[in-house]
Order: structure tokens, then C-alpha cells, then sequence
């Protein structure tokens, strides 16, 4: 089945009775950090279940990142493909239904074979069909991609923002840059949609709470390099 995260501490406990946010399905191995990022920041903080103890060694953990966040550390935007990588070598591999576990000693099998030409055939369906099928744009309602290809925009879960929800935007657009459906996807699980949180970086409110947090500087600097280095806007 599919392969999902939960937290260990309330597991016990009748899903209507969990804090929200407690189970966590991530689409891709790559998605594996941002869902671990939304345990700690939205789960873990409010389950009433997670010892003390916990809670101060991961406000300690918060820390140590925070700094490494600042370093300008050039390695630290890839440690989400790290994660996919230790993912991917248990045996968890991205598959058109979600994540799946295959084991190690199956990956050069039939199994893993068939899974890699389920995923090659998928993907070379939406090809044919972003050929055949251009996209419309005066179609309201619809956002496009990088590719061209028109899809629904996906409904909020949420309207409001948090500090820590500034935060993880800081840091998102520190790895991925100024490509507000990416961090929506990788950083907030769609939570938040792309609009949301590019309207979010963008404000007053947001802007005003980096600069009290990192200076007065930081915002415009991290704009400037968040278009040149990664692109986006």
C-alpha cells in the first residue's frame, strides 16, 4: 500500500481524538522533508501526547537548522533530495499511486521493473496528451504550468498564516526559490495554494516580520536572489 508518516506518539488514540496533521501521505520521496517540516511545526507542538522532553530537544533541533538556514551553507537547499535519496535506497520508490515500498532485494526484479514502466508509461501519456491537446488559457479558473498544461486550482485548506508557517516560507523560498507552486507543493503540502503563498511573500505583514527576525535587509536580499538563482517570481 501506500507509504505515509505518522506520529508515534498518539498512534494509540481514536483518530477523532488526534490533533489535526497527525498522519501524513507525501505524493514523492522528494516530498518526504516538507511532510516531516509539517509534523513538527503543525503537529507534534499541539498533540498533547509528545513527552516534554521531546518537545525541548526538537525547539533545539528548530534552532541548529534555523542557523544552518542562514549559513548560506550552498548544500543546505539539497538536503530534501537527501532524503529521497536515504528513501529511495530502503526500498521507497515513487510510483503513479503515491509512494511504495518495494524491498531491497526486489529493486532489480520484476516488480521494481514493473513499477518503473508503470511510472515511464504515465508520464508518456501526459506527453501525448499536452500534445494533442493544447492548452486553453482564456478558460477562467484554471492555472498553467511551466509546461503549458491547464489544470484546476487546488482549494485552500487554510486562510491563515502562522509564525511558523513565515518561517517554513522563508526557508522554502531559500532552497527552492521564487516558485510559489513548488513551495505550496514541497513546503506546505498544498495547505496553502501557489497564489496564497506568493501574496503571502509579498506582504506587508510578512516583510515586516523578516525584517524583525533577520534584519532589515534580508527580504529585499533574499528576493534578489531567490529570482537569480532559482528563477521564478
Amino acid at each position: 500500500g501506500q507509504v505515509g508518516l505518522r506520529c508515534t506518539f498518539c498512534n494509540h488514540l481514536l483518530p477523532e481524538e488526534r490533533v489535526p496533521r497527525s498522519c501524513i501521505f507525501p505524493r514523492q520521496t522528494v516530498s518526504i522533508h516538507a511532510a516531516v517540516i509539517t509534523l513538527l511545526y503543525s503537529h507534534m507542538p499541539y498533540c498533547t501526547e509528545v513527552p516534554d522532553a521531546v518537545l525541548e530537544h526538537m525547539e533545539a533541533l528548530k534552532e541548529k537548522d534555523l542557523i544552518a538556514s542562514e549559513s548560506n551553507d550552498p548544500n543546505y537547499p539539497k538536503k530534501r533530495y537527501r532524503w529521497a535519496d536515504v528513501a529511495n535506497e530502503m526500498g521507497f520508490t515513487d510510483t503513479d499511486t503515491g509512494i511504495q515500498f518495494i524491498p531491497p532485494e526486489e529493486n532489480y526484479g520484476r516488480k521494481r521493473q514493473a513499477v518503473v514502466k508503470s511510472v515511464a508509461a504515465s508520464s508518456s501519456s501526459v506527453q501525448k496528451s499536452i500534445a494533442v491537446n493544447p492548452p486553453d488559457n482564456n478558460v477562467a479558473g484554471h492555472h498553467h504550468d511551466s509546461l503549458g498544461t491547464s489544470s484546476p486550482q487546488p482549494p485552500s485548506l487554510r486562510a491563515d498564516w502562522t509564525a511558523d508557517d513565515d518561517l517554513r516560507l522563508w526557508k522554502g523560498q531559500q532552497q527552492i526559490g521564487n516558485k510559489w507552486k513548488e513551495v505550496a507543493e514541497q513546503i506546505f503540502l498544498n495547505v496553502f495554494r501557489g497564489d496564497q503563498v506568493r501574496n503571502r511573500w509579498y506582504s506587508a505583514a510578512f516583510q515586516e516580520a523578516i525584517a524583525k527576525k533577520f534584519g532589515k535587509d534580508a527580504y529585499k536580499l533574499a528576493q534578489v536572489q531567490g529570482k537569480q538563482i532559482h528563477g521564478g517570481g
